[in-house]
Formats: structure tokens, C-alpha cells, sequence
């Protein structure tokens, strides 16, 4: 759990995920919108989003990393995935107009 929230707070993950004039060389543009909108969420939410899609762990083993009941886990991961499904709503809109 420790290295985990190490790693969140390590200073590359604080710095802007890609630049504005980045050309993106074969980046899909909506695999960037992903990664910065998980960089958006708030560091609880973000923990269970990386360590379940990013490391491909159970939710039972993100329970023992972070000390929590796997049923938190679970919730988290719900409102998480809510969150980005609302953020990368809203970008889709504002793109429109």
C-alpha cells in the first residue's frame, strides 16, 4: 500500500501528463483523454483505478494493499468509473460546441 501511494505522489505524476503541442506520434486521442482523466480523480479513486486496470489486480488483493474490505474496494471502483464516465462526457461536449 505504501509503495503504491509513493508512487502517486511521485513528482512525474504531478507534471501535466502530455503537453498541449505534444504531436502525439500514434497516441489515440481518446486513450489520452482516459489518462488524463484518471489523472483528474481524486488519489483514493485513482489508487483502485491504477492498481485494477493499470496492475490487473483482483479486487481482493486491492483490498490487502490498501487495508480496506474488498466491498470499499468495489464501491470505490464504482464511483470512480462514474466519475470518468461524467468528465469524459463533459470533454466530449464541450469538443462539440
Amino acid at each position: 500500500a505504501n509503495l503504491c501511494k509513493n508512487r502517486l505522489r511521485a513528482p512525474w505524476r504531478h507534471q501535466p501528463a502530455i503537453p498541449e503541442d505534444y504531436p502525439g506520434q500514434g497516441i489515440p486521442e481518446e486513450s489520452v483523454a482516459l489518462y488524463q482523466a484518471v489523472n483528474a480523480l481524486p488519489v483514493k479513486y485513482r489508487e483502485v483505478i491504477h492498481l485494477f486496470y493499470y496492475e490487473d489486480a483482483t479486487t481482493a488483493q486491492i483490498a490487502a494493499i490498501l487495508g480496506k474490505r474488498e466491498g470499499t474496494v468495489r464501491s470505490l471502483l464504482t464511483r470512480a468509473r462514474a466519475q470518468l464516465r461524467e468528465s469524459l462526457k463533459g470533454g466530449a461536449a464541450s469538443e462539440d460546441l
